[in-house]
């Protein structure tokens, strides 16, 4: 060990300046040659820069004392290292920053799946009510769809058949029936209003024209002769041939009330 000159303060050997005064060491004093570097070695180990000491010694060792290594003072007394706490505190420092990051590594985790879950309930969700909507609209264009179809349909089946109905009236009035009294008495009642301001003759041909539209021919020549002229005429079955059975019930109303109105008012059948 050294002692410094000037303040008297023990250094360590290698030292060249005194850590108390700043003096020069070159000229120091030894004191205490017999600790040697291996004494501090078996001190405080084999990578410590041997240190100077002040009190008592026994053996080898120095007990409860200021050290000084040419940097800065510190104490030994009972194993305590400023530098062994910092340590510590970095190691402390260092764990709790790795907990630290791990749980953000663990929320972020839980927080990307529970997103994930949500963002699946929401299609989900999105998907159900596309199909109930879309499946409520077809069902809606459909129905709407089938009724006015039938109602189109109805309405031009029902113009088609009155259409159809007015057509065949026309063609037995122009050309299917031409030269007949009534046309229509084949399809229709007549009344017997309508018979008023005919004549006799007039009154004869319209009940008889309905016979003659099933084929038959007259003993009477003025009303064969008359048929004859008739277009739509085809005398096919003998006269006095009994048809009544092939009239509708429209023709034998007729033939029944001009009948009947004949005999009232006397007029030769």
């Amino acid at each position: 060990m050294k002692i410094c000159p000037n303040c008297g303060k023990q250094l360590p050997n290698q030292v060249k300046f005194c850590s108390g005064c700043g003096q020069k060491m070159e000229s120091a004093q030894w004191q205490d040659p017999e600790l040697t570097v291996l004494e501090e070695e078996n001190l405080y180990g084999s990578d410590h820069t041997p240190h100077s000491y002040t009190g008592q010694r026994s053996g080898n060792v120095y007990y409860g004392h200021d050290y000084d290594d040419g940097y800065g003072s510190g104490n030994y007394g009972g194993g305590n290292y400023g530098r062994g706490n910092k340590n510590k505190t970095m190691i402390i420092a260092i764990i709790c920053l790795c907990v630290a990051i791990v749980l953000m590594g663990i929320a972020i985790v839980v927080r990307s799946i529970s997103g994930s879950h949500s963002s699946k309930e929401k299609e989900k969700a999105t998907e159900a009510t596309t199909e109930v909507t879309t499946e409520a609209t077809t069902e809606a264009t459909t129905e709407a769809t089938t009724q006015a179809t039938t109602e189109a349909t109805t309405q031009a089946t029902t113009e088609e058949i009155i259409s159809s109905d007015i057509v065949t009236t026309e063609e037995k009035a122009e050309t299917g029936y031409a030269g007949s009294i009534f046309p229509n008495s084949s399809d229709e009642y007549l009344s017997e209003s309508q018979l008023y301001n005919l004549s006799a003759w007039d009154i004869k041909v319209a009940r008889n024209e309905i016979f003659a539209r099933h084929g038959l021919r007259f003993n009477t020549p003025e009303l064969q002769e008359h048929f004859n002229n008739c277009s739509w005429y085809s005398g096919t079955i003998p006269a006095g041939s009994d048809i009544t059975g092939s009239l509708n019930s429209y023709e034998k109303e007729n033939v029944e009330m001009i009948r009947d109105y004949e005999n009232r008012m006397g007029i030769n059948q």
